[in-house]
């Protein structure tokens, strides 16, 4: 990750997966005007790719995940987030553990990236 300059992203709008008729996922798109996401999830695919797992063949979307819901259900999102602007100077590696009542997230590594200019 070295390879990777800091940059910045902004907050989107929010969305659903798989839809918001049937939403399981909350999501708050990022606009990625630097394309900093975009190529670091290039590079991540190349280096999986590498190791023999297939490509990805789905769009990349960057999003933050604000909520699981439990089973489908349709949501309404009215409320739009303020284009906040944030830095994104790292990236971490998480173990996610689906457990109950919540799941648990374990930190196994983190990435900094190069200063920008």
């Amino acid at each position: 990750m070295q390879d990777h300059v800091d940059f910045t992203v902004r907050l989107g709008a929010l969305g659903a997966f798989p839809s918001v008729r049937r939403a399981r996922v909350i999501w708050a798109g990022l606009d990625d005007a630097t394309g900093g996401l975009a190529g670091l999830a290039d590079s991540i695919g190349d280096v999986l790719e590498s190791l023999g797992f297939a490509r990805e063949k789905r769009a990349f979307q960057p999003h933050v995940t604000l909520a699981r819901l439990r089973s489908p259900k349709p949501v309404e999102l009215t409320v739009t987030p303020s284009p906040l602007p944030f830095p994104v100077e790292r990236i971490s590696l998480f173990e996610s553990r689906l457990r109950r009542p919540a799941p648990v997230y374990e930190e196994l590594a983190t990435f900094p990236f190069r200063r920008g200019s």
